[in-house]
Parts: C-alpha cells; sequence; structure tokens
C-alpha cells in the first residue's frame, strides 16, 4: 500500500505477521503511552541527571502535550517531517513523544554530523523544522547551521528561507530556561513549550485519526550507495520493537534503566526509551555523551537495575579509576550491542557489575532496530558468540560506517585519484578505518591535507586512522579490488591481530 503526505515523495508499506504467543500492539506511540500513565501516574518516568530534572509519568505527559500542541502551533501537519539534532537530554525524550501523539515524523540526526552531513539529511527527508542543541563541546551546531543558511541572520523565528535548505522553515535551540544569547531567526526550546496548551482540544482530534501503521521515525544509517539512507519506521515498528526488547529483559516497573548510549541512535530510542515506556520502568540519563565516571555515579545514586552500553563503553566504565568506589550491586540486566564482546569484558561485566543477567541484541536500524535477542539466562558462550556481520562493514565503538560512504566523500578531493577504505582491528574501539589514496599524478598529497579535508564535513569516527599513499590496489584478475589483501596487509604492517570473541 502506498501513501503520500503532504510534501513527501509515495511511502510503500508492508507487513508481515508470524505466530507470537503475545499479540502485536496495535495503537499508536502516543495512546499506549496515554494508558501507561493511567495505570501509573505518579511513578517516576524520567530522571536527567546531567540536567538536574525528574518527571513522573503524569509530568511527562503533560509536557509532552504541551509541545505537541506547540509543534501544531507551527503550523506542522501529520506527516510532515521534524529533526532532532541533539544528544540526550529531556527535551530530546519529549519531542519522541510529542511528535508521536500528533503524526509528525522525527528525523534522528547524529550529533557527530557536520554540515555535509546535515545539509544531505535534512534535505533529503524535507524537514520543515528542526530542533538542535546549541553546541557541545567543540561543536557549534548553530553554527553549522549559520553557515549553510546565511540568510537567517535577518529571518524572522518560523519564516526561514535559504537556497541550500529550502524546506528547512523553522529552527528551534535547546536553552537553559531562558539562558543564553538569543539566535536570530531562531527560537528558543523553552519560548516554543511554553506556547502550547497541554489540554489543547487539536491533540484528541489528530489523535483519532493516527494508526498504528503511520510512518512515525526516520533514522539515517550509512549505505553501501556511498550516502545515509534514511529508515522509514511505523508506530507499530518501534513501539513493539521496545515492548519485545524489554519483555526479554523482564523489565517491570520496579526497573531503573541508565541509558548512556545516543538517543539519536535505536539504541537509545527503542531499546531504551521505549523498552522502558511500555513496561512503566523508569528512564535515567547519566549524562549528555557518554562519560563512563557519569555512568557510575549515577547507577549508583539513582539504584539502577539495568545499563545499556556497546562493549567499548562498558570497558571504560571497568577500567575506570575509580570503578572500585562505587555500588553497583543493584544492577541485573541491560543490553549489550553494537560490535562482538569478548568473553573475558563479558565475564567482567557479569561479576564486578553485578549484571547477570545482561543481554545480547542484533539487529540493523531497517529493522526498527532488533532481530535477534538473547534472554535473561542464555549460557555466557553464546552471549558471546552469537552476533555475526558483513565483512565490509566496519563498526568502530557501536558506530555503523559502510566504507563506501568515506570513499565517495574523499573522492570529491581534487588530487585523489583512486580510494579504498578498510577497517583494521583496534584494542579500544572493535575497528578503525584506514584509507588506501592513489594520487593524481604530477600532485603531492599528505595525511595533513586529507585529515583537513575532511575535519567539519564528516562526523569525527568517519575520519580514516590510517592513511597511505599507494600506487595501486590488489587485484584480481577481472578488476575486482580485493581489500582483505589490503587489511592484510596493514594489519601486518602495523603489528595488529584480531579480537577473539570466543
Amino acid at each position: 500500500m502506498s501513501e503520500r503526505f503532504p510534501g513527501s515523495t509515495p511511502l510503500t508499506r508492508s507487513l508481515a505477521r508470524g505466530a507470537t504467543d503475545v499479540p502485536l500492539i496495535e495503537q499508536p506511540i502516543g495512546a499506549f503511552f496515554d494508558a501507561v500513565v493511567a495505570r501509573q501516574p505518579g511513578h517516576e518516568a524520567l530522571v536527567s541527571v546531567h540536567q538536574g530534572r525528574r518527571y513522573s509519568y503524569r509530568e511527562l505527559q503533560r509536557e509532552a502535550n504541551r509541545l505537541a500542541s506547540a509543534l501544531l502551533g507551527l503550523g506542522l501537519v501529520p506527516g510532515e517531517r521534524v529533526g532532532i539534532w541533539s544528544h540526550n537530554n529531556a527535551e530530546w525524550v519529549l519531542m519522541q513523544l510529542a511528535t508521536a501523539k500528533v503524526g509528525l515524523i522525527l528525523v534522528n540526526i547524529n550529533p557527530a554530523y557536520r554540515t555535509a552531513e546535515v545539509e544531505y539529511a535534512l534535505n533529503k527527508v524535507e524537514c520543515k523544522a528542526l530542533v538542535s542543541m546549541a553546541r557541545f563541546k567543540t561543536s557549534d551546531y548553530l553554527g553549522m547551521l549559520r553557515e549553510l543558511a546565511p540568510e537567517w541572520a535577518h529571518a524572522q523565528p518560523g519564516q526561514l528561507a535559504s537556497s541550500r535548505l529550502p524546506h528547512l522553515q523553522t529552527v528551534v535551540w535547546i536553552d537553559e530556561a531562558g539562558r543564553g544569547q538569543e539566535q536570530a531567526g531562531m527560537m528558543r526550546f523553552s519560548a516554543l513549550t511554553a506556547s502550547g496548551n497541554p489540554d489543547e482540544p487539536r491533540l484528541a482530534e489528530v489523535a483519532i485519526t493516527l494508526q498504528a501503521s503511520d510512518p512515525i521515525n526516520i533514522q539515517f544509517t550509512s549505505g553501501t550507495t556511498g550516502f545515509p539512507k534514511g529508515a522509514t519506521l511505523t508506530h507499530r515498528n518501534i513501539l513493539n520493537n521496545g515492548f519485545f526488547i524489554g519483555e526479554a529483559m523482564k523489565l517491570t516497573p520496579a526497573d531503573r534503566l541508565c541509558i548512556p548510549v545516543p538517543l539519536y541512535h535505536c539504541f537509545g530510542m527503542v531499546l531504551g526509551n521505549l523498552a522502558c515506556f511500555t513496561h512503566g520502568s523508569t528512564i535515567v540519563y547519566p549524562s549528555d555523551g557518554f562519560d563512563a565516571l557519569s555512568v557510575l555515579q549515577s547507577v549508583q545514586d539513582e539504584k539502577c537495575t539495568g545499563l545499556h552500553g556497546v562493549p567499548t563503553m562498558f570497558i571504560a566504565e571497568l577500567e575506570h579509576p575509580r570503578f572500585a568506589e562505587f555500588d553497583l550491586s543493584t544492577l541485573r540486566t541491560g543490553i549489550m550491542a553494537g560490535s562482538p564482546c569478548p568473553t573475558e569484558v563479558m565475564k567482567r561485566v557479569m561479576t564486578d557489575m553485578h549484571l547477570s543477567q545482561i543481554t545480547i541484541a542484533y539487529g540493523m536500524t531497517e529493522t526498527s532496530p532488533v532481530s535477534c535477542q538473547s534472554s535473561i539466562d542464555t549460557p555466557l558462550d553464546k552471549r558471546v558468540s552469537t552476533v555475526g556481520r558483513i565483512k565490509d562493514m566496519v563498526i568502530r565503538g557501536g558506530e555503523n560506517i559502510y566504507p563506501r560512504e568515506i570513499e565517495e566523500f574523499l573522492y570529491r578531493h581534487p588530487k585523489v585519484q583512486d580510494v579504498q577504505v578498510v577497517g583494521l582491528p583496534d584494542k579500544r574501539y572493535g575497528e578503525e578505518l584506514c584509507a588506501w589514496i592513489i594520487d593524481r599524478p604530477g600532485v603531492t598529497l599528505t595525511e595533513d591535507e586529507i585529515r583537513d579535508f575532511c575535519k567539519g564535513q564528516i562526523a569525527h569516527y568517519k575520519v580514516p586512522r590510517y592513511i597511505r599513499f599507494v600506487s595501486g590496489f590488489p587485484m584480481t584478475v577481472t578488476g575486482k579490488i580485493q581489500k582483505f589483501k589490503i587489511r592484510d596487509e596493514m594489519k601486518n604492517q602495523l603489528g595488529l591481530e584480531e579480537k577473539k570473541t570466543a
């Protein structure tokens, strides 16, 4: 069945049903969440530690409704796309709930994206509005947007127009309770929410028009074509995925899940937020970006029973010099995903961190995302040996990277004639990128030039760690490049060994 939403390209939907003892949830996210609130309105729903904010289920519902009303007040209508470009915070989850309540499609944008990538993402799905952090560490998000759209300096909020971002009409920046300088042409998040009415009659009017099969989320995942592709997911997709993930973890309202993984990724948004909301559990955000000490402190202070992470996060927590100071005895479950976990690390996680019931999940963004998940009593050997992957894809610290995307970008350098990118084993991140480059005749190209070319244009984790200039690539007789030979030669040159996971 095909549908067209305002200003969109046709969407094709399909649904396959299989046998299951527990029926699928056939409600939109907003309706299901409201039913949970009705059962336990005073139960704690969200703790954003770094922001010093706490919400009961009723309070979170009211703020989400207020924001949903404000979004309608911007003139947005169901089916239109609204981007979120931010690390973890209360505003992120409020956007997740508010957009779902009024049928807006939330577009997750990676905070590591730089100008070329965010321009591509916003234009690809025709975002009408964007909610963004102002800055994070060295990342100046509003500065990058102004670089793309200098015309906004003289525009009114909600009436933006620019040649490079032609669809974007509204930019909202996440402020701290009114603090910070005004941004020309942009709107404060606090001002946006203040304009909403949690009892807005239109919320109920829109709600009755929504169906579980409606698209509600677009997430960008690297593609083999060289450009990120937007995976469109429905209420049914992510709500059911979150529910069954929580079932595998045996979540209940008594559980408090620490979520240091990013919300822009399915790991945080679905395996974290929706797994909790579907079971009436409490969400705990220890910090905006990952910080091992903040995780340890939050688990202890908030008496968390669950903890998510990619292997590198768990390793950083285990190896933190103050690890032994913290009481983690309340932990029991969580999810480790993103890349294979070494056996010895899993053993330490289960014993030293008390995560005896930690589970392993495998999937991909297009499948909402989890396809397979271990149970809380799966034997150790199976927990660490059941993640297989396509060799051409590189997984660096839990981030999926397709070499073709990096190759396509580097081809744009005027001195690059040809380039091949592979993944090499790395003790800290699992894998690191390596680029073999053939430069154009008569020119000289350096590693620094390549890194300067990447800076500010592609995410930092996509910049190759190893760069080599070569005269040619190993090929088969039919002209196919043998990437495994590049990988093997670099492993020998650098003395690298593959991690053994079992």
